[in-house]
């Protein structure tokens, strides 16, 4: 119970604006690939390419490139062969296309990093959302690994310059423009030889990389050596553009931010307010029988240690920290203090009662309803208005998702315990989770509720009239779902496989473990709901609609990296070290420094940003944690780059400083 609640309350404090597997052996696969003399090349056609910083995207425009693959069928690696172009679209929005000369020429891996590498090029450049992107490939090609390639090709098309045909590169691509660690390293260095490749970029960190044949130790930039290319490590999409282009890729400056002192204050008001609601749950926990609170130790023990850090992270007048874990501990102590009462109930009073009295706890989708009431009728007159009804949502939808989820859980529980289907005994171990994630769903309502008093009417540029709202929420919906795509193929199908299950059993267990794959799953079917609700059309719809987009664009990116690219699991699905350090330090420092550029972008156009400096100070404070705390900081960095730069297309001024 104790590991599964932990996981809610890191994705409470991951989705919120001021709170804020295994080794791979699915590397893209090559089939049938043209003989080539080189790692890429870019041509135009005599097309004439655009200013990166105008409002047009550039006319016809193609990039040849041939990422490495290892195909494990037959342990062999090599070259495939595929060009990325760039033309107008016909009616103003931005597509993706494919074509391919096999069937299934391309696996829902590539599909899926195609889009991740087209929302990372735009979010970089500040290039419209609009055109059409189509990447088109001789043979067979999957796998995420070729995604900061692909990303690199993207860019060129986009500013015009060429590639370099002697270098190629193996990594995925993250939100922020780091690199992604992978596999087949070695393999895929042995299969360039004698095919004009020179230099081969690597990821950071990988320089010694398991083999597929024994698991041993290989340092590939011998191994390079011997097989005449030069092997280098890089650490973001900056060093591989300049590497393949000799240019170097423009991207905001900025310094580390301060809260202002109004943020601060309203912060300080809200954290004070969640001790003091923790203070009485553990008041009242104290008044119940020992014998029945036992059962709660570890959680209330837990809420307890969080509440002291919370008090800590004040005393240093780290206000947005204290914050986070504030309302952390309050949903601890409160779901503790539920747990006990119900479990008295149910010794006392018997199983009727006890169902009585938890599931009248499903209040709280009315709670939320709410509060989805409040924001239907607030009309943003700034972008600070606009980001905190955005992020609000966010967490709101969470807030219901996880209500109603554990609503239907119990349920099920009490039909089946009534038709026969289970003994008492199994029902009081199976009630215990749902029945604490109902209690954290009010609190990540409450919670939600505190966002939007922290963020509103503060200072903010006005929203641009000539966005496209629904466009911008489409653009990042779909980048959502490339990266939940990514996990479901690259994660959950191969252990599915590695385990003999179904993968919609693996899916259930991923979701079991970690909260972050159960919103993902349902928080779809909820804002479909909610955008009915608001009204088809309406502006605050698809205020929602990109609130939803940009919390699972970040927490989607961040299954990827922690259970493909770098997270080392244990058979409980927990995070028990980093398999690459370099890499996450260098995703890390990367994080941070986008996230303080994409702000003071923000404030040099007289927009506050107070929720995505909240964030800021909130991550820096979850990157000196244990490990998983670390890749959760590097999801809320990401959700606050992305709200930020979201923020700059909708005020019109997305690619300044960027020329």
């Amino acid at each position: 119970m104790k590991r599964k609640a932990t996981a809610l309350l890191l994705s409470l404090v991951l989705v919120a604006a001021a709170c804020g597997g295994g080794d791979s052996s699915n590397e893209d696969g090559g089939g049938t690939t043209k003989p080539t003399d080189g790692g890429s090349e870019t041509t135009d056609g005599g097309s004439e390419t655009s200013d990166p910083d105008s409002t047009t995207p550039p006319k016809a425009s193609t990039v040849v490139i041939r990422p490495m693959y290892y195909r494990e069928a037959d342990g062999k690696g090599g070259l495939a062969e595929f060009t990325v172009s760039l033309a107008e679209s016909s009616d103003n929005t931005l597509r993706v296309e494919f074509s391919e000369d096999e069937v299934i020429g391309m696996g829902d891996q590539y599909r899926a990093s195609v889009w991740n590498a087209v929302t990372v090029a735009t979010l970089l450049t500040g290039s419209p959302l609009k055109g059409t992107f189509r990447a088109e490939v001789d043979g067979y090609i999957d796998g995420p690994s070729a995604g900061m390639l692909t990303t690199v090709a993207v860019l060129a098309l986009l500013r015009g310059d060429s590639l370099d045909p002697s270098v190629t590169m193996t990594g995925t691509v993250n939100p922020d423009g780091t690199v992604g660690p992978v596999g087949g390293i070695p393999e895929k260095i042995v299969g360039l030889a004698d095919l004009g490749i020179k230099t081969v970029l690597i990821p950071t960190g990988q320089r010694n990389s398991p083999g597929h044949s024994d698991g041993g130790l290989v340092d590939v930039v011998q191994l390079g050596k011997d097989n005449g290319v030069t092997v280098q490590e890089v650490s973001d999409v900056y060093e591989a553009y300049k590497a393949f282009t000799g240019e170097d890729l423009p991207r905001l400056q900025g310094s580390a931010p301060r809260l202002d002192e109004t943020t601060y204050q309203r912060l300080k008001a809200k954290a004070d307010e969640a001790l003091a609601k923790y203070d009485g749950a553990i008041t009242m926990l104290a008044s119940l029988d020992p014998s029945v609170t036992t059962y709660v130790t570890s959680l209330s023990d837990e809420a307890i240690a969080t509440a002291e850090r919370a008090r800590s992270l004040e005393t240093q007048g780290l206000q947005a920290g204290a914050f986070a874990k504030a309302w952390e501990a309050y949903a601890y102590a409160q779901a503790a203090l539920s747990m006990a009462q119900n479990l008295q109930t149910l010794i006392n009073q018997g199983v009727d009662a006890y169902f009585t009295g938890v599931l009248s706890r499903q209040a709280v989708t009315g709670e939320t309803t709410a509060l989805f009431d409040t924001l239907k009728t607030f009309t943003p007159e700034s972008l600070t208005d606009a980001s905190v009804l955005m992020q609000t949502y966010g967490a709101a939808l969470d807030a219901y998702t996880v209500a109603t989820s554990a609503s239907n859980q119990l349920t099920n529980l009490q039909n089946a315990f009534a038709n026969g289907e289970i003994s008492l005994d199994d029902l009081a171990g199976a009630v215990i989770a749902p029945t604490a994630f109902l209690e954290i769903a009010g609190a990540m309502v409450e919670y939600a509720k505190a966002i939007f008093d922290v963020g509103r009417d503060l200072e903010g540029a006005p929203v641009n009239s000539d966005v496209d709202l629904a466009a911008v929420a489409d653009f990042f919906r779909k980048a959502s779902d490339a990266n939940f795509a990514a996990f479901q193929t690259v994660v959950v199908k191969e252990y599915a496989n590695q385990l003999g299950v179904s993968e919609d059993i693996m899916l259930q267990r991923f979701s079991n473990f970690d909260r972050n794959v159960e919103l993902s799953i349902n928080a779809r079917n909820t804002l479909d709901g909610l955008t009915a609700y608001i009204g088809e059309g309406e502006k605050n719809a698809e205020y929602a609609q990109l609130g939803f987009a940009i919390v699972n664009f970040a927490r989607n990116a961040g299954l990827v990296y922690k259970y493909y690219s770098n997270g080392q699991i244990n058979a409980d699905g927990q995070v028990t070290n980093a398999r690459y350090d370099a890499a996450l330090t260098a995703a890390l420092r990367l994080g941070d420094s986008q996230l303080s550029a994409a702000i003071a972008q923000l404030l040099s156009n007289n927009t506050a940003a107070a929720l995505q400096v909240a964030g800021y100070e909130s991550g820096g404070i979850q990157r000196e944690g244990t490990v998983d705390d670390k890749f959760g900081a590097l999801t809320t960095f990401w959700e606050q780059y992305v709200s930020a730069r979201v923020l700059a297309y909708l005020g019109g001024f997305e690619a300044t400083g960027l020329s």
